[in-house]
């Protein structure tokens, strides 16, 4: 299962300022059983075989988007189109009663290599390629002693290495992450349960461009405890706190969490939260300054939701508070110095999220569902030069899917339109920071699923098309260094298709 939590989420996470993404991994699989997909660009086959008490399932991907590209025309000047290998191992084995151990291990790798226009130098094409490798180990053990306490310990290592090559400047990005969490979550009254825990984080980072090395070693130790009281049926809240500590940059922290839970009726209720979230500067500011302290976001959420036997409702308001962001200290305006970045950057972020989804509950063997958020937010954060709002931030945007099932026929077709309004971009030639806007953005697209057979062995057919009418969105401006000469920034191709078949080899 994957949880995607916004904000106001549990003591048990940390080091994320905005969201964080819970993943959650299933148990025995129920059979042995293997499946094969030929894709528009590669295959991937997967095999699960079962025993009595545990699984071993793996798998293999192959994509290659040269040959796609060669068919459907391309915005991009490709010198080697994206290929990726990767292959993954899951291993899973029930010990006892109540006791699971689980290990997946992944690598993959991917090349590509293109050309871009070089806006400072109009007759030269700038070079860029990408060597990439990619290593993921998981593993981790769970158990019930006494009768009530529920036990993990996991370990988790990840390698990630770019090799790069900018023109004729060779570049290197490498990352190493160990990871070991342990918790206990125990039944401490009749209506309250008590977790406790802690992590510990081991990062080495290697970072060069061409004679230019830096790279950094960081211990990061964190405790947490946290307890979910249940009033009655119709109340609960959570009560959090989490302590974390950096050895890079000596500097520790104590952030409280708090969650409320009110149940009016049978399928809705309201929720609130409240907590501070830290997080250690990236390592391009950690290269420059080692005085910095922990980025800080504090947040506040309000929300309720309606979940019936098909429908669901859900509206939130949420406010952030961002305080201590690294910034560019401007002691002298327009003089050249040496950037000096500090903890003196701030910013926010507040809006409403809603949320309607009918499955089948108005129109019969129809599922739709929309979605809208509005955001305001502006930061006075890395270089900008004053409170401005971010490139990436749209005020406006709009989901609008419906899925038709044809029961007889075993299948769907799906279209999903989405709409958001322009976001800002910088351009030197206005003196408003980040005060120019992209027109508005549409896209209408297509997908369809056949559920049928071939040779007996279940098979999914899958097909979609995105931006069916071909709109041109533009996502920002790239502009020469003195401001005279600009490129939009679209999507590489104004169309992108994908078809796939899915065989699935069941042998019971």
């Amino acid at each position: 299962g994957t949880i995607f939590s916004t904000g106001g989420y549990s003591a048990q996470y940390g080091q994320a300022l905005s969201s964080t993404l819970i993943l959650r991994s299933l148990d025995l699989p129920p059979d042995t059983r293997s499946s094969f997909g030929l894709l528009a660009a590669g295959f991937n086959a997967v095999h699960t075989q079962r025993w009595e008490k545990s699984s071993l399932g793996f798998s293999a991907d192959y994509f290659n988007v040269g040959p796609y590209n060669n068919i459907v025309p391309q915005r991009v000047d490709w010198d080697l189109a994206p290929i990726t290998k990767s292959g993954a191992l899951i291993y899973r084995h029930k010990l006892g009663e109540s006791a699971m151990y689980k290990f997946y291990g992944t690598f993959s790798q991917t090349q590509l290599s293109l050309y871009q226009p070089n806006l400072d130098n109009p007759g030269f094409r700038q070079r860029f390629e990408l060597d990439n490798q990619n290593i993921y180990i998981n593993t981790n053990y769970t158990d019930i002693f006494f009768g009530d306490l529920a036990f993990f310990a996991g370990y988790s290592y990840s390698n990630n290495n770019d090799d790069l090559g900018i023109n004729t400047f060779p570049a290197n990005r490498d990352d190493q992450l160990h990871q070991v969490k342990v918790k206990g979550t125990k039944n401490i009254a009749e209506n309250a349960f008590l977790t406790v825990g802690g992590e510990t984080w081991f990062l080495k980072a290697d970072d060069s461009f061409s004679s230019l090395k830096a790279n950094l070693e960081d211990k990061y130790y964190a405790g947490f405890a946290e307890t979910d009281f249940f009033l009655s049926d119709w109340a609960a809240f959570r009560l959090g706190v989490r302590y974390e500590y950096a050895d890079y940059i000596k500097q520790s922290n104590v952030a409280p969490r708090a969650s409320f839970a009110l149940k009016l009726w049978e399928n809705d209720q309201i929720n609130f939260a409240y907590g501070q979230f830290y997080q250690t500067p990236d390592r391009i500011w950690l290269y420059q300054a080692k005085d910095l302290e922990f980025e800080r976001a504090d947040h506040y959420i309000l929300n309720y939701q309606y979940i019936g036997d098909r429908r669901t409702f859900r509206i939130e308001g949420y406010y952030k508070d961002y305080q201590s962001l690294i910034k560019r200290n401007y002691t002298s305006p327009g003089v050249f110095t040496l950037p000096d970045y500090r903890n003196n950057g701030s910013g926010y972020a507040k809006g409403i999220d809603i949320f309607w989804r009918d499955r089948g509950a108005t129109f019969d063997n129809v599922d739709y569902w929309i979605s809208y958020s509005y955001l305001d937010t502006k930061r006075d954060y890395r270089d900008f030069p004053t409170l401005a709002t971010p490139t990436f931030a749209s005020e406006h945007t709009l989901s609008l899917v419906y899925k038709q099932f044809f029961r007889a026929l075993n299948s769907f077709i799906g279209f999903t339109y989405t709409f958001s309004s322009g976001r800002p971009y910088y351009n030197p030639n206005n003196p408003v920071y980040n005060g120019d806007r992209t027109p508005v953005q549409h896209s209408l697209s297509f997908n369809g699923s056949w559920l049928t057979t071939i040779f007996d062995y279940f098979t999914i057919v899958y097909v979609s098309v995105t931006n069916l009418p071909g709109y041109e969105n533009i996502y920002g401006y790239r502009f020469s260094a003195d401001g005279k000469r600009s490129q939009e920034v679209i999507a590489p191709a104004l169309r992108t298709y994908f078809l796939g078949v899915f065989i699935s080899f069941d042998y019971k």
